[in-house]
């Protein structure tokens, strides 16, 4: 053995999760959902990482990978990256996170903020799918986010939803919040719809997919579906 790995670090995590079955969706990770944006992050390095550590703080992972792999190696980071060297927070140099931003622009707009206790998200286009304008969810005590409590919590909602709008507004520096420009533009997802239906010529348009699922929900609500599809 060359002894290559006595000297490697080896980090495994992914861009995102996939829904199975959550909240309506299968197959798909089109959401901001914990089952969406809740990935896993697992670090070794024979010198540097403490063996054994599980972190339960709030980690902005994947901006967090390069402060990480750069304080390994003894190289300070710039000030402009974002992000936790994740060593330091496993051997409780650093604290993780308070909160976590997520967004959404391709198949619907969503803006999301987690903290340790709620999670609100933020529709601005929902495209076809059925979910709500403002979701709020206690995600301590109900981590599977299956109630909705924006009507119920609306301070904290209210609270939350101007916390992240701060947030955009600071991120963006006056600039045109690309969520706005995206639904401007028109969702990808509309384009997709048109390619597929073009290439398999199954449907002539959007417009007439878009009339054959609407037709599938009147059909559902006449018999009394218990529950819609997610589309």
């Amino acid at each position: 053995m060359q002894g290559i790995l006595d000297e490697t670090a080896v980090i495994l995590t992914s861009d995102h999760g996939e829904s199975m079955g959550e909240h309506g969706f299968y197959f798909d990770h089109f959401e901001v959902y914990d089952t969406t944006i809740h990935v896993p992050l697992i670090l070794r390095h024979p010198l540097g990482v403490p063996s054994g550590r599980r972190v339960t703080d709030l980690i902005q992972s994947t901006t967090s990978i390069t402060p990480t792999v750069l304080g390994l190696y003894g190289i300070e980071a710039p000030l402009y990256i974002e992000g936790k060297d994740l060593v330091k927070v496993a051997n409780d140099e650093e604290q993780g996170d308070s909160v976590i931003y997520s967004n959404q622009g391709l198949w619907t707009a969503k803006r999301a903020m987690r903290t340790r206790e709620w999670k609100l998200i933020k529709t601005t286009h929902k495209a076809f799918w059925d979910t709500p304008e403002r979701e709020l969810y206690r995600v301590d005590r109900d981590p599977g986010e299956t109630e909705n409590l924006a009507d119920d919590e609306p301070e904290v909602a209210d609270r939350m939803e101007l916390e992240m709008t701060r947030w955009a507004g600071e991120q963006l520096q006056g600039k045109a919040d690309p969520l706005d420009l995206i639904v401007s533009y028109g969702l990808p997802i509309y384009d997709w719809v048109e390619i597929v239906s073009r290439r398999t010529g199954l449907l002539d348009s959007y417009e007439e997919w878009r009339s054959r699922v609407d037709r599938a929900e009147e059909t559902r609500i006449r018999r009394g579906s218990a529950k819609p599809p997610r589309w």
